[in-house]
């Protein structure tokens, strides 16, 4: 045992120590065996019974870690362990009233919401029962964004939303540009995170489905110019990011905060928890970590408070897990493989991960539960990677060092230089930190490419996030554009869903910033200091922390 616990760094203990271990005197073990015997006790399986006591086991040498709402109130009154509520909105008056109560109640409770709009009817069109004209879904967005900004989801931390609106909507082009934060405001918020901005706790989308793809095989111009726009979005600032519906999944338009949570359902819950693909040493201890990490998700849901009963009822319908992964480019390193390389061994875990309901489906009928009707999620696992010590989600290393950020008690902005701790590990092992590959040194078509194989093996979606140069730089300017939107609408086909993340794009709001390997060198023992201005995580921040 070190003086960090199971923890190698300082920094990884000290995030444990800050979010998750209760009243700061837990350590990792007394974690694991509070989840482990609650969270089983749902199904009958006791804290001595075999099954328990493996998934301890697993979490203890964090072969898998739950989302972080497992981690933080499992064992506490009404713990809601689900990481985020998805709803679809109508037209009336009543349909508004209702998500803004539902809205509420989630982030209260600390769930993350994701919000279809496209049911509301376009700024300007006649309210024919009350007279005047309909203001269009974007007032009631900011209403949303406005509960977030004064509710701290679970008492301690700020909420996160996602506004979704479909590609033909006759709002899409207001929609598209609605984060464009101005000079003052940007200037604002490095000021003084509490300055007032545009949707500032809410990330975009915009939904695209069959119907898109062959608006754009023909040529059609409004098609066109939402594709264009987007894109040019993307690579200054980040947003809006792309929801993709094809196919036979054209219906499941309901999503999380983050988007890896897909269902066709009002008030479907998503439930993840991750494999770390890093440091499972072989395919066959990986085959029973999917197992036994399938079999938690469905005593989670069992587990879990539901903040609504429109919720409650759809896991009793459809029962999903979210299986995630992180880890992924370690995975890859340990191997001597380059990020998103294609290997039999690849394939050979791909096919393990993809027969996680298979897996569960034997204990599913020995409870009498309905098998799940989705399975596979991958969320960016932002602090629970921190936990592991790996890469995040499919994430290749963001950097080899970077000062992270992060929002003490919900008022406190803490930040801390950090060494990767892959790339620690690498560099310990004589491999120069300048060779290493990172979010900014990988070809962004080697990054969709490799985003498109993972998601054919992925039933609901994935969510990744492609970090770019800073605006107006040697690889991200207006001579690059072009081939960015060629490069994604080439994988469009094969995607659920693509975000940007610009270096620089919303100044001090920025969760982790690129630093030099010798700067983080000289202050990586600091540990977390208070910083000089508030923020929340944004896009390219983590949905399981």
């Amino acid at each position: 045992m070190t003086e960090h616990d199971v923890f190698s760094t300082k920094f990884a203990h000290q995030v444990y120590q800050q979010k998750y271990s209760f009243d700061g005197k837990e350590t990792w073990k007394d974690t694991c065996h509070r989840v482990s015997t609650e969270v089983m006790a749902a199904l009958g399986y006791g804290a001595n019974h075999e099954l328990t006591k493996e998934v301890e086991e697993l979490m203890y040498k964090r072969w898998l870690i739950p989302g972080g709402r497992y981690l933080r109130s499992t064992g506490r009154k009404r713990a809601q362990i689900k990481n985020c509520v998805g709803y679809r909105v109508g037209d009336s008056a009543e349909d508004w009233a209702d998500l803004l109560r539902k809205v509420s109640l989630s982030l209260m409770h600390g769930l993350g919401c994701g919000v279809e709009y496209t049911g509301c009817r376009p700024e300007g069109a006649p309210l024919l029962s009350k007279g005047g004209y309909a203001s269009g879904p974007i007032p009631l967005m900011k209403m949303v964004d406005h509960i977030t900004a004064n509710v701290m989801s679970g008492g301690d931390r700020r909420g996160a939303n996602l506004a979704q609106l479909a590609w033909h909507h006759p709002d899409i082009i207001k929609f598209i540009a609605a984060k464009n934060w101005d000079a003052e405001t940007i200037a604002g918020l490095e000021r003084d995170w509490n300055y007032p901005a545009p949707l500032k706790y809410t990330n975009i989308s915009v939904r695209l489905g069959d119907e898109f793809l062959k608006a754009m095989d023909r040529k059609d111009p409004h098609a066109g110019t939402v594709f264009d726009s987007v894109i040019r979005q993307m690579v200054k600032n980040g947003e809006p990011g792309l929801i993709c519906n094809f196919g036979d999944r054209k219906k499941e338009v309901i999503t999380n905060a983050c988007g890896e949570y897909r269902s066709d359902k009002d008030s479907s819950t998503c439930n993840l928890i991750a494999p770390n693909w890093g440091a499972i040493p072989n395919l066959e201890e990986f085959k029973r970590v999917v197992e036994i990490a399938s079999l938690f998700a469905v005593a989670g849901n069992r587990y879990t408070y539901y903040t609504t009963p429109e919720a409650a009822k759809v896991v009793d319908e459809d029962n999903d897990i979210g299986l995630g992964a992180m880890g992924i480019h370690e995975w890859f390193v340990k191997r001597g493989y380059k990020y998103g390389e294609y290997s039999e061994e690849l394939q050979q875990w791909l096919d393990a991960y993809k027969n996680n309901i298979r897996a569960v489906t034997p204990y599913c009928n020995t409870h009498n539960l309905p098998i799940p009707a989705r399975g596979r999620a991958i969320a960016p696992t932002g602090s629970i990677s921190i936990l592991a010590e790996t890469s995040g989600g499919i994430e290749p290393l963001f950097c080899v060092s970077y000062r992270r950020k992060v929002l003490k008690g919900g008022t406190t902005l803490m930040s801390e230089y950090v060494i990767d701790p892959v790339a620690k590990r690498l560099i310990e092992s004589g491999v120069s930190p300048d060779t290493i590959e990172d979010a900014y040194s990988l070809p962004f078509e080697r990054r969709i490419a490799f985003q498109a194989l993972m998601q054919s093996h992925v039933d609901m979606a994935i969510s990744s996030t492609i970090n770019l140069p800073k605006w107006g730089s040697d690889g991200n300017n207006e001579s690059t554009v072009e081939e960015f939107k060629r490069c994604v609408l080439k994988y469009l086909p094969d995607l659920r869903g693509i975000t940007a993340f610009p270096d620089g794009s919303r100044g001090s709001a920025q969760p982790l910033t690129p630093v030099k390997y010798q700067t983080a060198i000289k202050y990586a023992g600091q540990g977390l200091v208070e910083d000089s201005v508030q923020v929340c995580d944004l896009r390219g921040g983590g949905c399981n922390g």
